[in-house]
C-alpha cells in the first residue's frame, strides 16, 4: 500500500503496488461506515457477485482479486489502476492522480467534452450497464468521477455500490440519483444520462435540461443536438419514457458517432414544438395566471346569459316574423334589420314555365344558395314553400348553427311540386377563442397558444364505460385529485391511468366526438400531461399490469390538416409505406397530411405497386388495389434464389444462408463480371464445394452483384438485399446465447466450451469437417482418433444440418462476418467465424470464436456465406 488516493461515504482508494511490481487500486471498505450489518454485508455480497465477471466487458474496471479480514471488521478488493491525467499509463506514485470524466471536463474549455469524446465513452459505459443489467445487477452509483482511464478507455469503478437489481437502498450521489430512487436499471440510465449532459453541455446536472450558454461549433451542432435528444430520453423524469436497455441508449449513441442522425421534417418539428409548447403553457396558465382561469369563466357564464335571454342561444341573430310562417334575413352588424322583402324567392320571367318548391325540415333552418345568398328561414311549421320558380334543376344549401350544412337538389317540373327534405346533423367542434363543451357535457377552456383544454379530469364514470366498450384492461386508479385553482375548492373525482391507457382513452373519446359531430375530422384528443394537482385518497389499483407510473387523466384537443385514405386489397392486410415510412395496412383507415404522396403496397410474396395521390384536408379517399403473386423472398419462408442457393428463416427480416457459397455460384459472379478466377486451392475442389481464397471484399462484390441480379428479376422485395451475416447473426444461427460486448473483439471467446455441434470434446461422430490424420501435413496437430472421411473441404451439406436447417457452421472453412473486428491493433481487421477443415484447437473451434483478418486477405481456408436482410438504411446502424 503506497498512499491514499481517493476517500468517500463508503470507503478509500489506495494506490498499490504488487510483488511483481505492477500499480493496482485497493478499495478498503470498513464496517464501522454502515449503520447496519445487513448493508455491510449486502455490499460485499454485490461485489461478490459483480468480481467474476468484471473482466469479461471492457467498460467495467477489472477486479483481480477480494479479500475480507472479519477481525478487523472490512474488505478489500484489489482493481486495475485507471490511467494518470498527465502522464497515461506511465504510473509515478508520488505524482500520481488518477484521470477520470470529472478531471477531463474541468480541464476543458467550457467544461465539456467534443461530440465524439461524449459518445464514444458513452456507448461503452451503455453497454458495459447492459451487461451488469443482464446479470441481474445494477451500479447505483455512475457519475464522472467514478468513471476513470484505462489506457483511454473509459471503465465504469468505484463498483462498490453494485448490488441485485431491486435493491432500492437510497445511495448514490443528488443529481444523478432519479426521482423513483436508484437500484434499478431505468435509474442507471438515468445516472448515465446526467454523466453525459454533464459532459456535452458543461452544465451542473441539477441545471437539467438548461442547455449551455455557448453551444459548440456550426460544424459539430447538428450531431450534438442528437446527442442532446439522446441525453434527454435516457434522464426522462417517468422510467417508462427512458430506454427500455441500456443497450438500446449504446445504440442509439453509435448510430449518431456514425453520422446517421434521424432528421425531422419541418412541419413535424413545428407540430411537436407547439404542441409542447403548448401544454407547457397549459401547466403555467393553470398554475400562474388564475386570472385568466375566472376571465373564461365569467366569460362562459356571460355567454350563458345572453343564450338564455336570446332563446336559449340557438338563434343571437335577431328576425322579424313573417305573418307567422317565414323569417327576415340576418341584420348588417349594425343592429339594424336589412331593407329587404322577406319570403324573397328567386326571381321569375313572367312568360317562362314554372313550379312550386317545398322544403321540409327542422324550425330556425335558413335557406341559401349555391353562392351563399340567404333566401328565408323555416318557421315554426318546418316547411318553407315558393311558387313560380322556374322548371329545371335547382339547389340550395340548408344552414343552421351547431349542425353541418346541407345541400338539397332536385328538378323543378311544370306546374308541380318538388319537395326537398332537409336532415341537418349536429356538428360543434370547437371554436378558436371560446371555450367549449363536447357531447359528454366535458367542459374545455381556451387559450392563446395553447387551443382547448379540459378544466376537469375525466370522471370514473365515463372511463368505466371506455373500458367496458372497448374491452380495455389497462391498470388504474379513482379517487380524489385537488388543483391549485381558487375556483376548484374541493377536490374532485378522478382516474389515474398509465400512459397507455390514458391515449387510449383519448383515442375512443375522439372517435365518440366524431360521431356525434362534435369534431371535424382535424380534431382529436390528446393526454395533457402538465397539470399541477395534489392527490388525495385513492382506492385499490384495478386492471391487469402493473400499476406504476399513472398519470391523472385529463384531455386536451389537438387540431392539424389531416386527410384520410381507406384501401380494399387483394391479399388483404397489405402493408402502406410512404418512402421508409410504414403508415400501416389496407385494414387500417390512415391519416395523412394532405397534398401529393406516393404510397407504395407491399405484402410477402407480391409484387409491390406504387400510387401517386393527390389529397385534400378533410376528405377520405376510397380506392381498392389487387397485388401480382411474386417469386421473391419471403421473410419468415425457406426459399431457393435463382443460383439454387437455399436459404432458411433466422427471425424478424433476415433469411441465412442454409450452405456456404460455392464454386459453381461464385463463378457465375466472376463470369457476369468477366473478372479473373484467383480462386482454386492447391486441392482437388467440385463444383459444390465452398469457395476459397475469397477475401472480404470479394465476398461483398459478389452480394451486391446478386442483390442487382436478383432485383431485376423481381425475387428480392423492395428493400432486401443479400449481405454478409452480422457478427451476431452468425451467434445466433450457431446457437450461442446472448453474448455481451458491443464489438467481435469484446464477445472473442466469451463463452467456453460451446460448439455448433453442441458442448462435446472431442466431438461425438462426425459433425463436422474438421483437422483429422487425413489432414496432414498441413496440420501439426489433429483431433485424437477424429475420421470426417475428406482430406480438405467437403461438398457443402455434407455433415447434419443444426437446429435451424444450417449446414456447415463449423468446420469446412472459416467464413467472413460483415463487420471489423475492432479490438486494439487489430481493430480494422475484419472477421472470420467457425473454423476450418484445417482446425483442431477447442479454442479455434468454439462458436465464439472470432479470428482477426486483413479485409483483403485471401487464403485456402477461408470462404464466406450469405444471408438476405432488409438493405441497410443510410440512417440506421448496421447491426440493427
Amino acid at each position: 500500500m503506497l498512499r491514499l488516493i481517493g476517500k468517500g461515504s463508503y470507503g478509500e482508494v489506495w494506490l498499490a503496488r504488487s510483488v511483481t511490481g505492477a500499480m493496482r487500486a485497493v478499495k478498503v471498505v470498513h464496517r464501522s461506515d454502515f449503520q447496519h450489518d445487513k448493508t455491510f454485508e449486502r455490499e460485499f455480497e454485490g461485489l461478490k457477485k459483480f468480481e467474476p465477471i468484471s473482466r469479461s466487458h471492457p467498460g467495467l474496471v477489472d477486479v483481480l482479486h477480494v479479500g475480507r479480514n472479519l477481525t478487523e471488521g472490512f474488505y478489500y478488493y484489489v482493481m486495475e489502476l485507471g490511467d494518470d491525467q498527465v502522464r497515461g499509463s506511465e504510473i509515478i506514485p508520488e505524482l500520481y492522480v488518477a484521470r477520470t470524466l470529472s478531471s477531463d471536463i474541468n480541464q476543458r474549455d467550457h467544461g465539456r467534452l467534443g461530440v465524439d469524446e461524449c459518445i464514444d465513452a458513452g456507448a461503452n459505459l451503455a453497454d458495459a450497464l447492459e451487461y451488469l443489467h443482464e446479470r441481474g445487477l445494477t451500479h447505483r452509483d455512475v457519475k464522472p468521477s467514478n468513471v476513470i482511464f484505462v489506457e483511454g478507455v473509459a471503465k465504469l469503478a468505484d463498483i462498490g455500490l453494485v448490488a441485485a437489481s431491486g435493491q432500492r437502498t437510497f445511495v448514490g450521489t443528488e443529481g444523478f440519483v432519479p426521482p423513483e430512487g436508484p437500484g434499478s436499471p431505468a435509474a442507471d440510465i438515468y445516472s448515465l444520462g446526467m454523466v453525459l449532459y454533464e459532459v456535452s453541455t458543461g452544465n451542473d446536472r441539477l441545471e437539467f435540461p438548461e442547455l449551455p450558454s455557448r453551444l459548440p461549433d456550426e460544424s459539430e451542432r447538428p450531431k450534438w443536438r442528437a446527442l442532446n435528444a439522446i441525453v434527454c430520453k435516457a434522464c426522462a423524469q417517468k422510467p417508462k419514457d427512458r430506454f427500455a436497455a441500456a443497450a438500446d441508449f449504446a445504440q442509439a449513441l453509435l448510430r449518431v458517432k456514425a453520422g446517421r442522425v434521424r432528421r425531422k421534417t419541418l412541419r413535424g418539428r413545428l407540430f411537436r414544438t407547439g404542441l409542447w409548447a403548448g401544454l407547457l403553457a397549459t401547466l403555467i396558465l393553470f398554475t400562474r395566471h388564475r386570472d385568466v382561469l375566472q376571465a373564461v369563466q365569467e366569460g362562459e357564464e356571460m355567454m350563458l346569459a345572453i343564450a338564455e335571454r336570446d332563446g336559449n342561444g340557438t338563434d343571437p341573430v335577431p328576425f322579424v316574423p313573417d305573418s307567422g310562417q317565414s323569417g327576415d334575413p340576418p341584420n348588417s352588424g349594425t343592429g339594424e334589420t336589412v331593407d329587404e322583402p322577406p319570403n324573397r324567392p328567386p326571381e321569375v320571367p313572367e312568360k317562362d314555365k314554372v313550379g312550386r318548391v317545398r322544403i321540409l325540415s327542422d324550425p330556425m333552418v335558413e335557406v341559401h344558395t349555391l353562392e351563399g345568398e340567404y333566401l328565408d328561414r323555416i318557421g315554426d311549421s318546418g316547411v318553407k314553400e315558393w311558387t313560380d320558380i322556374p322548371i329545371g334543376p335547382v339547389s340550395f344549401v340548408l344552414k343552421r348553427e351547431g349542425y353541418a350544412p346541407q345541400q338539397v337538389d332536385g328538378v323543378v317540373e311544370e306546374g308541380g311540386t318538388l319537395e326537398l327534405y332537409g336532415e341537418l346533423k349536429v356538428f360543434k367542434p370547437p371554436v378558436e377563442g371560446q371555450p367549449w363543451e363536447n357531447s359528454f357535457k366535458m367542459a374545455f377552456a381556451w387559450f392563446e397558444g395553447v387551443g382547448h383544454v379540459a378544466r376537469l379530469p375525466v370522471m370514473p364514470a365515463m372511463y368505466r364505460q371506455f373500458r367496458q366498450e372497448m374491452g380495455a384492461t389497462h391498470p388504474f386508479m379513482q379517487g380524489k385529485v385537488s388543483f391549485p385553482d381558487p375556483q376548484l375548492t374541493a377536490p374532485v373525482d378522478a382516474v389515474m391511468v398509465t400512459k397507455e391507457g390514458g391515449q387510449a382513452f383519448c383515442d375512443w373519446l375522439t372517435e365518440k366526438s366524431r360521431a356525434a359531430g362534435y369534431f371535424s375530422a382535424e380534431h382529436s384528443y390528446v393526454l395533457n400531461e402538465f397539470v399541477e394537482y395534489e392527490p388525495g385518497p385513492m382506492g385499490e389499483p384495478e386492471g391487469e399490469g402493473e400499476a406504476e407510473d399513472l398519470m391523472l387523466l385529463m384531455c386536451a384537443v389537438e387540431q392539424s390538416e389531416v386527410a384520410f385514405a381507406e384501401f380494399e386489397s387483394v391479399p388483404p392486410g397489405v402493408e402502406i409505406w410512404h418512402g421508409k415510412e410504414r403508415l400501416g395496412t389496407t385494414v387500417d383507415r390512415l391519416r395523412i397530411e394532405p397534398g401529393p404522396i406516393r404510397l407504395t403496397f407491399r405484402s410477402p410474396g407480391y409484387q409491390s405497386l406504387e400510387l401517386d395521390l393527390e389529397l385534400k384536408a378533410g376528405e377520405t379517399l376510397q380506392r381498392r388495389i389487387e397485388l401480382e403473386k411474386s417469386n421473391a423472398a419471403v421473410f419468415g419462408l425457406r426459399w431457393k434464389n435463382s443460383l439454387g442457393m437455399e436459404f432458411v428463416p433466422l427471425g424478424g427480416e433476415l433469411l441465412f444462408g442454409a450452405h456456404e457459397v460455392t464454386v459453381e455460384n461464385f463463378r457465375e459472379f466472376t463470369t457476369a463480371k468477366g473478372l479473373e478466377w484467383v480462386h482454386t486451392p492447391p486441392y482437388q475442389q467440385g463444383d459444390d464445394h465452398p469457395v476459397v481464397k475469397v477475401s472480404r471484399e470479394d465476398a461483398e462484390a459478389f452480394c451486391e452483384w446478386l442483390t442487382e441480379v436478383e432485383t431485376e428479376g423481381g425475387r428480392l422485395q423492395d428493400g432486401a438485399a443479400y449481405r454478409l451475416p452480422m457478427d451476431l447473426e452468425w451467434s445466433k444461427a450457431a446457437g450461442l446465447a446472448p453474448e455481451g460486448g458491443i464489438t467481435p473483439a469484446a464477445r472473442d471467446g466469451q463463452i467456453k466450451g460451446e460448439y455448433p455441434w453442441g458442448d462435446q470434446w472431442p466431438p461425438v461422430g462426425r459433425p463436422a469437417n474438421l483437422a483429422d490424420a487425413a489432414s496432414l501435413p498441413r496440420n501439426e496437430k489433429s483431433i485424437a482418433g477424429y475420421d470426417d472421411g475428406f482430406k480438405r473441404t467437403s461438398p457443402v451439406g455434407s455433415f447434419p444440418p443444426n437446429q435451424f436447417g444450417i449446414y456447415d457452421l463449423s468446420g469446412n472453412v472459416w467464413e467472413w462476418v460483415a463487420e471489423p473486428y475492432r479490438g486494439g491493433r487489430l481493430k480494422a481487421y475484419g472477421v472470420v467465424r467457425g473454423g476450418c477443415f484445417a482446425n483442431a484447437l477447442p479454442r479455434e473451434l468454439e462458436s465464439s470464436c472470432r479470428n482477426p483478418l486483413r479485409v483483403t486477405f485471401r487464403d485456402v481456408l477461408y470462404g464466406f456465406r450469405v444471408v438476405i436482410a432488409k438493405s441497410v438504411d443510410p440512417e440506421e446502424e448496421l447491426d440493427e
